[in-house]
């Protein structure tokens, strides 16, 4: 009778002994989880940091619009090629993809000479709809005019290019109060004559197009 219930003992704390073992290790593996997830959320609150502080430079949240801005017009001169129907609207795309080329060259120039890292595209167009105030999502110029054909896609490619580039100008005008470096000061002055020609391009193609222009 002792000797089986020395046995049972040994066996009962044998048990006892690998419960234990795997309490300890699984509470281990959930340590080494919660450390590994709290360095990610680090790693990322970071990452998200880096990206605000860069936005809120004055020099850096200029050049990531302008680069932003030109990328997109490229792509809308390049549509209005393509889909316009009137030789003055495929002048203009054909315009619109040489000088914002030329633009966005210059953009990439001087956040090189003052040693900006440009933000993508994507980041740029997240930073303008926040300081927009985010709000109901809005198809942007290139997705309406996509969807336009005809004489539809001229009155509405012309409408959008003078508001489009009169939002611009306001944006640089104002940003070139706030700017640090010179060669970034120096590229928004060469930019707004040719904005401004822009504009008024596209309101006397407004007028071309639309006999009621607003």
């Amino acid at each position: 009778m002792n000797k089986i219930s020395a046995l049972s003992l040994v066996a009962l704390f044998g048990i006892a002994g690998c419960r234990d073992s795997d309490w300890s290790r699984s509470k281990s593996e959930s340590s080494t989880d919660r450390t590994a997830a709290t360095t990610t959320r680090t790693e990322t609150h970071d990452r998200d940091r880096s990206v605000s502080s860069t936005s809120t430079s004055p020099d850096a949240r200029i050049l990531a619009i302008l680069h932003a801005v030109n990328r997109e017009e490229i792509e809308i001169g390049t549509l209005a090629q393509q889909k316009g129907q009137s030789l003055e609207v495929r002048d203009y795309g054909a315009m619109l993809v040489r000088d914002h080329t030329a633009n966005d060259t210059r953009v990439q120039t001087a956040a090189r000479t003052v040693g900006i890292t440009l933000m993508s595209v994507e980041q740029a167009k997240a930073m303008m709809k926040s300081e927009k105030g985010g709000g109901a999502d809005q198809p942007d110029a290139l997705t309406q005019l996509r969807a336009a054909d005809g004489s539809e896609f001229d009155r509405k490619f012309a409408t959008l290019m003078r508001q489009g580039h009169a939002d611009v100008i306001r944006t640089v005008e104002a940003a070139r109060a706030n700017v640090r470096h010179a060669p970034v000061r120096d590229l928004l002055d060469q930019t707004i004559p040719t904005l401004r020609e822009h504009e008024k391009s596209a309101a006397n193609l407004l007028s071309d197009t639309n006999p009621n222009p607003r």
